[in-house]
């Protein structure tokens, strides 16, 4: 079976991860957390900065207004168990379906 959701194109990555919301149930500080991560990995990625880095995981916490570096690592295996983020060669993958495409204006959801 397919459903199709038409998409008033998508304003910001934390509207589009709201709109997949109901599949993966992550709570508001979930979503603006891997909100934040996508968007800092789209945009430091093609400079070769790993976001899942030590000195990403500073920055991510600083963003988040943590104190504690443990809790972006708590969020990141909390992501980790939902197959949210795969561990890739020592480090983590965002899987590409959490990541927006600007200039889509449907979402084609298969399932049986």
């Amino acid at each position: 079976m397919r459903k199709s959701i038409r998409v008033n194109n998508v304003k910001s990555t934390l509207s589009y991860l709201q709109l997949l919301n109901g599949i993966f149930k992550l709570t508001d500080t979930d979503l603006k957390f891997l909100a934040y991560i996508i968007d800092l990995d789209e945009k430091l990625s093609e400079f070769g900065f790993d976001v899942f880095s030590a000195e990403g995981r500073k920055k991510i916490s600083e963003k988040m207004g943590w104190t504690n570096q443990n809790t972006c690592n708590q969020y990141i295996m909390k992501l980790k168990k939902k197959k949210i983020l795969k561990e890739v060669d020592g480090t983590y993958k965002i899987s590409p379906v959490l990541i927006p495409d600007k200039n889509q204006t449907e979402i084609l959801i298969k399932y049986a």
